[in-house]
């Protein structure tokens, strides 16, 4: 299965309106943890319904949503946050 690119995420992201992409939930109350959109600028957000800490969401770059999505091991998890950015990646390798 072929890799993502930063370029390719950002432009799909902006281009579609995607505003956040739930990449995990906190283990404690199962809020969704997200990358988020603004304007051209990517964050991330670990803030969540448990907790009374309450952060605003970090800058991220979109190369590092880009390397989170090519380090998964599983081709249908790598595909389906792909998705998530508004990106089709193909059908796994081999099948």
């Amino acid at each position: 299965m072929r890799n993502v690119t930063a370029e390719e995420l950002k432009e799909s992201a902006v281009t579609k309106g995607i505003e956040s992409i739930p990449v995990r939930e906190c283990s404690i109350c199962n809020s969704p943890l997200c990358f988020v959109v603004r304007n051209t600028d990517l964050y991330f957000s670990s803030a969540c319904a448990c907790s009374d800490y309450r952060t605003n969401p970090s800058p991220r770059e979109w190369g590092d949503a880009a390397a989170f999505i090519n380090s998964q091991t599983s081709d249908q998890v790598k595909q389906k946050i792909a998705a998530l950015f508004g990106v089709e990646i193909g059908v796994p390798d081999g099948a």
